[in-house]
């Protein structure tokens, strides 16, 4: 079973848009947040992407191309002399490597994660084209494809080949950080945005309501009543929600009853968390997710 002695690794920041007279509706959307190129030291920059929550360094003195390739994006990283160094997939492109062999696999554990790199060294295969070239393979969340990534170093002609020592600096900064979303209203609305930490391993899912019921597709005329922030992970006694927000988003600072609830907590201006479980390690969850939730 999942364990989470690490602490909180990942932090979602959620943007709740009060309703104004005139209406509107609900959306929910993933933040597109755009890869982040900042400096870190005189000799190193760091690449972060917050939609899918992992940075890591490279040396100054590279360039980066962005492109849409495999029905993905593409970052190639090249060298002061125009030489490809490195290429990052989002998510990991599905191509085929029929004409290489896998010669090497390995895992690579990240620091204060239970997520995990894995390696692939491919060589070309006995029978392919003679003019193939090996080259390594770097992958993650390869359990869910959205959010998958790649790392990748093309054209490896030998194990001496001085850019798989750079690809050994680089994965030794590798982390996995933060992933960011945002809950909208549409026409129009008054933005309450807070950030809360959750396990690493645990996801967040949205679900907005009206009443009791919570529809598939609500049309421009409905009014919502308000959004559930459900997170869900695994304990010791197996899978486990945390509905941070289970009640109407409003301005409620009253009591917290919620029958059945092990915990519950008023959330002046974001609603009531609570859960439902009567597990121990989930109750301290819930515990901690509440301490950490910042208004902006």
């Amino acid at each position: 079973m999942k364990k989470f002695k690490q602490g909180f690794s990942l932090l979602i920041t959620v943007v709740i848009l009060a309703l104004l007279a005139g209406g509107g509706y609900w959306a929910i959307t993933k933040k597109s947040g755009s890869s982040l190129i900042s400096s870190s030291d005189g000799n190193w920059l760091t690449y972060r992407n917050e939609e899918h929550g992992f940075e890591f360094k490279y040396p100054v003195d590279w360039k980066t191309k962005i492109s849409q390739k495999y029905g993905g994006m593409e970052t190639e990283f090249t060298d002061k002399m125009g030489k490809t160094i490195l290429l990052l997939h989002l998510p990991i492109p599905e191509i085929g490597y029929e004409a290489w062999a896998l010669k090497n696999e390995r895992r690579i554990s990240i620091p204060n994660s239970q997520k995990y790199l894995t390696r692939f060294d491919y060589q070309p295969s006995a029978d392919a084209d003679p003019t193939f070239t090996g080259f390594v393979l770097v992958n993650w969340s390869m359990d869910n494809w959205k959010n998958s990534g790649q790392l990748s170093v093309p054209e490896v002609s030998n194990e001496n080949d001085y850019r798989l020592k750079l690809l050994d600096e680089i994965l030794a900064t590798f982390r996995f950080t933060e992933q960011t979303y945002e809950a909208k209203i549409f026409p129009t609305g008054q933005q309450l945005v807070f950030t809360v930490r959750y396990p690493d391993g645990w996801r967040p899912e949205y679900f907005y309501y009206i009443g009791s019921r919570y529809p598939e597709r609500m049309s421009e005329t409905e009014t919502p009543s308000g959004l559930d922030l459900i997170l869900e992970g695994e304990a010791q006694s197996g899978p486990n929600v945390i509905r941070l927000f289970g009640s109407r988003v409003s301005m409620d600072t009253g009591t917290c009853p919620v029958s059945g609830a092990t915990r519950c907590v008023v959330l002046p201006q974001l609603g009531r968390a609570f859960t439902l479980s009567k597990d121990v390690e989930v109750q301290q969850i819930f515990d901690q997710v509440v301490a950490s939730i910042v208004r902006k």
